[in-house]
């Protein structure tokens, strides 16, 4: 189980990297900068911060974003 969860987790994370030179991806960050908020969680790859559910939205968008995610 603590190896499959492993495993998901840096597919979820290669997976965001990846979306992000897609264009769903890269629109999905660029929204999730524009509505802000307090800088406190990271979006994935870009070294950039932004409220929590923005960076939610943001990762999420980017793990799917090519749609190789596991789950």
């Amino acid at each position: 189980m603590v190896r499959e969860t492993k495993h998901v987790l840096l597919d979820s994370i290669g997976c965001a990297i990846n979306g992000l030179s897609s264009d769903s991806g890269r629109i999905s960050v660029a929204l999730a900068k524009r509505l802000g908020g307090l800088a406190e969680s990271s979006i994935i790859g870009t070294g950039d911060k932004t409220s929590c559910a923005n960076a939610a939205f943001a990762n999420g968008q980017l793990i799917n974003s090519m749609d190789y995610d596991a789950i």
